[in-house]
């Protein structure tokens, strides 16, 4: 496993430290959410590098109000054109009930 050392001015230090959290743990997470924010790492990578379990990550990001999958409203757009909803197409023609099925 790696190491970084990082020299971090007082004042920032001050800043990020609370008393649930070391600046190297929270260096960490913000690293992680960062990463795959972007799509640099996969939440479950991301996750171990904030070292935590996936579902704590999860939690944490939504508690923080991190958006970890970032909505292209382009690529959203091209969807809904195309009769693409959350990851199924509709039939040509072929609406959905109110609950979603057909």
């Amino acid at each position: 496993m790696s190491q970084v050392m990082l020299s971090i001015p007082d004042d920032v230090e001050e800043r990020l430290t609370t008393h649930h959290q070391t600046i190297g743990d929270r260096l960490r997470l913000e690293a992680a959410y960062s990463l795959c924010s972007r799509g640099a790492l996969s939440t479950s990578l991301a996750a171990r590098l904030a070292g935590m379990s996936y579902s704590q990550f999860l939690e944490s990001a939504a508690l923080e109000k991190v958006e970890l999958f970032p909505l292209d409203f382009a690529e959203f757009g091209e969807e809904v054109l195309h009769g693409y909803t959350m990851g199924s197409q509709r039939l040509a023609g072929h609406s959905a009930g109110k609950s979603g099925a057909s």
